[in-house]
């Protein structure tokens, strides 16, 4: 059994650049058992991303979520342990995986910065303030940013 995806450009070139044919070509039959498995109704491919296949799915009981299928050498396993160390802090939250398939089902999150209307070099810089402010940073960066005047600075590494 397998399901008709539309393949986000920018993924699928990244794919085919990497020389991961094979795995492109089994990403309608992965997606279809990982939803017959998990009992997930597969929605559209989220844009965005440039390595993984990301789709916006939903289990049995209505619940929304988002199924990230990696590809080959994408360093699955050491994301879904830091996941699931963070347990949604700071992170998206981790519902459920599958280290075989490299599958993993994950809260969905709202929109993409781009999408907030914010411009660029804001959008980039006052979400980490933000979440400073409200304690809801589980770390610091190595280099904080400055504070910001009239023009937000940029962090810098």
């Amino acid at each position: 059994m397998s399901c008709v995806i539309e393949l986000p450009d920018l993924m699928r070139r990244t794919a085919v650049s990497r020389g991961a044919h094979d795995w492109l070509a089994s990403l309608p039959e992965r997606v279809a058992d990982v939803c017959a498995d998990w009992a997930l109704t597969p929605g559209e491919a989220l844009t965005g991303g440039s390595a993984a296949l990301v789709l916006r799915v939903q289990a049995a009981d209505g619940t929304d979520a988002v199924l990230r299928l990696a590809p080959p050498g994408d360093g699955f396993a050491g994301q879904v342990r830091t996941l699931e160390a963070a347990n949604g802090h700071g992170y998206v939250r981790l519902y459920a995986y599958d280290e075989g398939r490299d599958a993993a089902l994950l809260e969905p999150l709202g929109p993409a910065l781009p999408a907030a209307g914010l411009p660029r070099r804001r959008s980039s810089t006052c979400w980490p303030r933000r979440c400073a402010r409200r304690g809801g940073c589980r770390t610091r960066p190595a280099r904080p940013c400055r504070p910001a005047r009239t023009r937000p600075a940029p962090c810098t590494s």
